[in-house]
């Protein structure tokens, strides 16, 4: 029979994160650890992020613990996904389908990409490495230049900055210091956190254009709206937050006009369905970057697994996660290797 454990993490960031919708010094999720009676653990991690889900983490626990009272021990996917059905939040769906997939690759002696392959049954081999590109969270112009520098000696193909924090002619400033220091090659990515209306958003594209970015983020909060800015936009919008609406996927994919997806595990409801989604999407010529939600260590390897699974060995994710304080990936070369363990791997 399996058990169940939760627990409540808090960890305080290096810096503050500034968005266009919120300003974090500390991050708190649950744990949730799944263990069988030979001694097999899965961990999972609900961590809900504005934006997409805010339900309270203790709302969350609640439906955690009830669930988890009576847990039965069922095989198949199937049968984890509709138990997982009757949580009303994606992150607590994600902490209890990411947990019994780390228990079922442990139990089966293969690392989590490579159980999720073929549990998944995804073409296949999952990566052994996976590129990052780094966040610049700096929003002063100087700093933010010797941020790049440095991400850009370790080897980072690409670089996130946070937009709509500031003025547009500030956001223009930094990201244009940036340019001129690190050359044309280097991809720049903006995230906006639905920041701008639509007015704004299309006034903020022509301006950051000859900056060349590679995408810009949810520059609009509601999909409606980034549908129709994507049509029009003088750079190429990327959805993320938007993610959670009704049918998403299906409209994104109908109107042509969107051709990136940012794909966050955490609040997706974990790397199972995310997974779907993001061979749906594929399968329909659209890009997908893996991106995490400054999680615990347990939400960031099921991210790191979730990306190689995917496989698409172009991609550039976004597992840069230097802000945590209890703990800091260290990317050679701008990449990740996956580790050999079963599972997520050692946990600390």
């Amino acid at each position: 029979m399996i058990q169940a454990r939760l627990h409540l993490v808090e960890c305080a960031l290096r810096q503050a994160l500034h968005s266009a919708r919120s300003r974090a010094t500390l991050r708190h999720s649950l744990i949730l650890c799944l263990h069988d009676a030979d001694g097999h653990c899965g961990w999972g991690e609900a961590a809900p992020w504005p934006g997409f889900d805010d339900t309270p983490l203790t709302q969350i626990g609640a439906d955690l613990q009830a669930l988890l009272d009576a847990l039965p021990e069922p095989e198949a996917i199937e049968a984890w996904q509709q138990i997982a059905a009757g949580l009303r939040s994606p992150a607590a769906r994600a902490a209890l389908l990411d947990a019994w997939a780390d228990l079922s690759a442990r139990r089966a002696g293969q690392p989590l990409a490579h159980w999720l392959i073929a549990a998944l049954a995804l073409p296949g081999p999952a990566l052994s490495q996976v590129a990052s590109s780094a966040l610049i969270e700096a929003l002063d112009p100087e700093l933010a230049v010797s941020q790049a520098l440095r991400a850009q000696f370790a080897g980072h193909r690409a670089l996130k900055f946070k937009l709509g924090v500031r003025s547009l002619a500030e956001d223009c400033a930094r990201l244009a210091a940036v340019r001129a220091a690190v050359g044309p090659r280097l991809a720049l990515r903006g995230d906006a956190n639905g920041a701008w209306d639509e007015a704004q958003a299309r006034l903020a594209l022509e301006m950051l254009a000859p900056l060349d970015l590679e995408f810009v983020e949810q520059p609009v909060a509601k999909l409606d709206a980034l549908l129709r800015l994507s049509r029009v936009a003088a750079l190429p919008v990327a959805i993320d937050e938007s993610l959670g609406e009704a049918d998403a996927l299906a409209r994104v994919i109908a109107a042509g006009s969107i051709k990136v997806l940012v794909l966050k595990p955490a609040q997706l409801g974990g790397a199972i369905h995310t997974l779907a989604l993001s061979a749906q999407a594929r399968a329909a010529g659209l890009r997908c970057v893996y991106s995490h939600s400054f999680g615990s260590m347990v939400g960031w390897r099921h991210l790191w697994h979730a990306a190689a699974a995917a496989g698409d060995a172009e991609a550039v994710h976004g597992l840069d996660a230097q802000l945590r304080a209890d703990f800091s990936p260290v990317a050679l070369a701008g990449r990740f290797e996956l580790p050999a363990q079963p599972g997520i791997g050692a946990i600390a």
